[in-house]
């Protein structure tokens, strides 16, 4: 096994940030073990009071038997008690013995803030993770768009591992600097939908492609929205319209053929279908973040729906 650990500094992040650390380990974790596949669930918040000047606060995302574990360290000015360092660990379990991957986000008073990568596996999969690693974090700042840009990255990565509060707050920040900011409006309808407000999503969502008709992602999240409501028909609208601007988009057309078998429209379905198993990515990127396996899903629908035509024409 080959265990190599990396740091990149100056990282800039707001302090507590799990969220950009978790959805980095969620997207490269299956480069060292294909079988993490953590369930999309977290834990409750246990906070402690360690010493008289530090706060240490743990819960999980996953299962039991694997996903990972989150500490959040905040330590105080003996005196003035304000926040002067922030440390938080997002590090897996259920791993082989000697498979380790552990992400750490530190800042020390006045020090700049550095993010470390601790990893160990078979050595191509380490160096994988390691680029991705570099990739990710390594940013070239302008300063006057670094505090912008990190509240959309966080904002992003919270959607991404259904930390609807975290995604909401940042939104709120972000349309705060740009109050027309269309991935903004995006952010916070996806959160408000998934928090049961449905109708202040919904309009946030259409608010979002007012500003941008060809957010594809906005069309997406609309459709989903609408066919949980049972609004099947404009479903259909909503991923047709995304697949305008992502025609060979996947998760597009595999929606869309949901929709379309909902109100009988089989064999529009069928092609749909047939159209999202030919432009599905790899078993491990776009539905990771679903706890997913699109193949089987698609495989499923598209052996569901050639049933049901041969059974209507039995029937004529």
């Amino acid at each position: 096994m080959n265990v190599q650990t990396k740091r990149i500094q100056p990282y800039s992040s707001s302090d507590g940030n799990y969220v950009a650390l978790t959805d980095f380990i969620i997207e490269n974790a299956h480069h060292l073990y294909s079988d993490f596949k953590p369930t999309f669930q977290w834990s409750e918040r246990n906070t402690e009071r360690v010493q008289s000047d530090r706060d240490v606060t743990r819960f999980t995302f996953g299962g039991p038997d694997e996903g990972m574990n989150i500490v959040h360290k905040v330590g105080y000015e003996p005196e003035a008690q304000s926040h002067a360092e922030d440390e938080v660990s997002v590090t897996c379990f259920g791993f082989p013995e000697g498979m380790r991957l552990e992400l750490q986000a530190v800042r020390h008073n006045s020090a700049p803030r550095y993010i470390e990568i601790h990893t160990g596996g078979p050595e191509d999969a380490v160096k994988i993770v390691l680029d991705r690693f570099s990739s990710r974090f390594t940013m070239d700042f302008n300063i006057e768009d670094t505090q912008l840009r990190d509240l959309i990255g966080t904002a992003r990565a919270a959607i991404r591992v259904h930390a609807w509060r975290a995604a909401e707050y940042n939104a709120y920040e972000i349309l705060k600097h740009v109050p027309d900011h269309p991935d903004a409006m995006m952010f916070l309808g996806i959160a408000k939908a998934a928090l049961g407000y449905d109708a202040e999503g919904e309009g946030l969502l259409l608010a979002s492609l007012t500003l941008n008709p060809k957010n594809h992602d906005a069309y997406y999240n609309l459709g989903l929205l609408t066919m949980k409501q049972g609004r099947y028909t404009f479903a259909c609208d909503a991923f047709k319209h995304g697949l305008k601007s992502e025609p060979t988009n996947h998760a597009l057309l595999f929606q869309l053929g949901q929709s379309l078998e909902t109100i009988g429209n089989l064999e529009e379905s069928l092609e749909s279908f047939r159209k999202a198993m030919q432009y599905s990515p790899g078993p491990y990127q776009a539905w990771s973040n679903a706890n997913m396996d699109f193949a089987r899903e698609v495989k499923e629908a598209i052996a569901r729906v050639q049933d049901a035509i041969e059974n209507n024409k039995k029937l004529d």
